[in-house]
């Protein structure tokens, strides 16, 4: 489990997510990431109050 967190000026999903021919690569490639692995990925942001990136991928079962 990875949280990474900023207090800068933050976003709005919604509309960044309407926004047509500007996807956001970085994030989108950070969720098909954590899903290739098994785990996912979430982002949480506001204007004007930062950006949180929470991800959680499972440990694979150990070997013995």
């Amino acid at each position: 489990h990875v949280t990474i967190e900023d207090d800068g000026k933050g976003f709005d999903q919604a509309e960044v997510a309407r926004r047509p021919g500007r996807p956001h690569w970085g994030l989108l490639g950070i969720a098909e990431r954590a899903e290739i692995l098994g785990g996912r990925a979430g982002i949480d942001s506001a204007p004007g109050a930062g950006t949180r990136v929470d991800v959680r991928i499972p440990l694979p079962p150990e070997v013995s």
